[in-house]
């Protein structure tokens, strides 16, 4: 709930993007094509 985050755009915006990409990024999860990446950049850090 960081205003200072969304800058010029609306927090009900942002949300809906942050929504929209965690829903895109837990659909690529599921087929199985960001695990690998998921653990090559984990193992990075």
């Amino acid at each position: 709930m960081d205003i200072t985050l969304a800058g010029c755009v609306p927090p009900p915006l942002l949300s809906l993007l942050l929504l929209l990409f965690f829903i895109f990024f837990l659909i690529v999860d599921l087929r199985g094509s960001t695990i690998v990446f998921f653990v090559a950049t984990g193992s990075q850090i």
